[in-house]
Formats: structure tokens, C-alpha cells, sequence
């Protein structure tokens, strides 16, 4: 299965806006806002069991309840030939504790390819071929949200023609 880690992130008013616009946009792929989250890992393909041993370890990991702060949009590999568009997030102590505990599991860090930099952010807009993101980031510059996050998850994501379609497989514990 194809799967990755991560918070499920809820839609919230500023959102409809900024998907509004992203629409309107030749050649650009807008995630749906009931698929908006915040990825810690993708895995890409891996096993049955491979994925039961993820769900062991996520289930025995208690996460203490955070809020995500999100501010504002940014730009993947940079403002001015973007490929993604997202929404910034504040990391804050919980989620990099959370990242770091998760990233060191056997189960997960087998399943690395490289080295994982975290940059918190929820991808809202892929681009298929670069542009100047630079507009967009000042348009929706105060595009904000506090949303309380209590769990992590696994995710089974399954390619379709009208876009991945994603399944909860387990999650972690809450404190």
C-alpha cells in the first residue's frame, strides 16, 4: 500500500477563499480541503506487515494534544518557480518531539530513502510547471488558523483518476 504519517488538518473559512482562486489557475492541481494535512512521512510503498508494525508502534506512542498555528501561504522550491503551494505552519514543541520520537522507530526509519527534513506546512496546490508564487504568498499573506490536533495518523492512499483517496489506518494514542 502506499502510505504515509500524518495530522489531519480541518477546513477553516479562509480556506474557501484561496481554493476559490487556486481553481481558476491553468495547470495547477488543488488538493481538496477534506484532504488537507500535514505530512511528517511519506513512505511510498510498503508492505501489509510493514504497515501493521507502524500501527503498533503508533498505537503504543501518546501524543500530547498541540494546536497548529497556520499563517500565511508559502512556496516549494522557492517563491518565484514554485511547484507547490502551502500553507506555513509554526512548528512548535510537540510536533517536532513528535517527529523526532516517530522518525526513530525501526519500523519507520528502514522505510526512509533520505534523509527527512521537517518543514511543517499542508501542501494546498501543485503546479504543473513552475511559477511565480510571489502574488499568491502576498494575496493570502493573512490567511491564519489555531486548529487543536490530537492524534497521528497512518494513511493509506490510493491513486485514482479523480485524485488520491485517502484511508485512516490507525492512529497514535492521546494524552
Amino acid at each position: 500500500m502506499r502510505a504515509f504519517i500524518a495530522i489531519e488538518v480541518e477546513r477553516f473559512p479562509e480556506m474557501k477563499e484561496l481554493e476559490g482562486f487556486l481553481r481558476t489557475l491553468d495547470k495547477t492541481t488543488v488538493v481538496r480541503t477534506e484532504k488537507l494535512h500535514l505530512t511528517m512521512f511519506f513512505l511510498g510503498n510498503i508492505s501489509q506487515l510493514a504497515a501493521e508494525e507502524i500501527c503498533r508502534k503508533l498505537s503504543q506512542f501518546e501524543f500530547h494534544q498541540t494546536d497548529l498555528a497556520i499563517s500565511g501561504v508559502g512556496a516549494f522550491p522557492n517563491e518565484l518557480a514554485a511547484n507547490v503551494l502551502f500553507l506555513n505552519v509554526k512548528e512548535n514543541e510537540s510536533l517536532r518531539s513528535a517527529y523526532n520520537i516517530i522518525r526513530e522507530m525501526p519500523s519507520i526509519k528502514v522505510l526512509l530513502r533520505q534523509k527527512n527534513h521537517f518543514v511543517p506546512h499542508i501542501t494546498v496546490a501543485r503546479f504543473k510547471s513552475p511559477r511565480n508564487a510571489r502574488p499568491m504568498i502576498e494575496r493570502f499573506a493573512g490567511v491564519s488558523s489555531v486548529q487543536p490536533v490530537s492524534s497521528i495518523k497512518l494513511f493509506k492512499s490510493t491513486l485514482t483518476d479523480k485524485g488520491p483517496v485517502y484511508e485512516e489506518v490507525c492512529r497514535s494514542r492521546t494524552s
